[in-house]
């Protein structure tokens, strides 16, 4: 069966997994060294994503997914610069970040609590026409703790990947994901008024 959409790769996953390869760790650490996809197949990413990695790997591979090098180039803004700035929702994020989840001691401590509403603070300047949202602080949470590199790392700490900006690199990996939720948005969008529209058309014959 043959896909013409964009999501062709995703479909495939589901349709034929008997066709797609598991990734190894071998295969991850060459993807993280290089910093890139390139000489793999996206069908086998995707499914060896959804049998899921290493944790040890994990995080790294979510900055080669996010492309944190690209967004750079793209937005041309530097994170500290924008860390000094005060967002119109700094108010509301203060009082967000003292109640992300503080049943977890790291999640208490004083500097996380720091970096954490640097990284919200930050993206709402960047993005002022979404601002913050109730919600995130719990997400950038998760990316921090994750991205951490004091916790086991896949790869060794002279590469681009475990250097000491992984709370940048958090920042970065947010925006990925509003510009991807963005964009399935835009597609649920399109998808609702065409049947919106046929649904209308029907009525009109009626």
């Amino acid at each position: 069966m043959e896909y013409e959409n964009d999501f062709s790769d995703f479909i495939l996953v589901y349709d034929k997994p008997q066709q797609q390869q598991i990734l190894k760790k071998e295969d991850w650490d060459q993807i993280i060294m290089q910093n890139s996809l390139n000489g793999f197949r996206y069908k086998d990413i995707h499914y060896s994503l959804l049998k899921g990695i290493k944790y040890s790997t994990r995080k790294d591979i979510w900055l080669v997914l996010a492309d944190v090098k690209s967004l750079k180039d793209e937005y041309q803004v530097n994170f500290k610069d924008l860390t000094k700035i005060t967002s119109k929702d700094a108010g509301q994020i203060k009082k967000d970040v003292l109640r992300t989840y503080v049943e977890y001691k790291e999640c208490n401590a004083e500097e996380f609590q720091k970096y954490l509403y640097q990284i919200l603070n930050a993206y709402a300047i960047l993005d002022p026409e979404l601002g913050y949202a109730q919600g995130m602080n719990f997400i950038v949470a998760a990316l921090l703790i994750h991205l951490d590199p004091n916790i086991n790392s896949s790869v060794s700490e002279d590469t681009y990947i475990i250097e000491d900006k992984f709370i940048e690199n958090s920042f970065w990996i947010l925006i990925k994901k509003h510009e991807l939720q963005k964009y399935i948005n835009f597609v649920y969008l399109i998808a609702n008024l065409q049947i919106q529209k046929g649904a209308y058309n029907e009525k009109k014959e009626d």
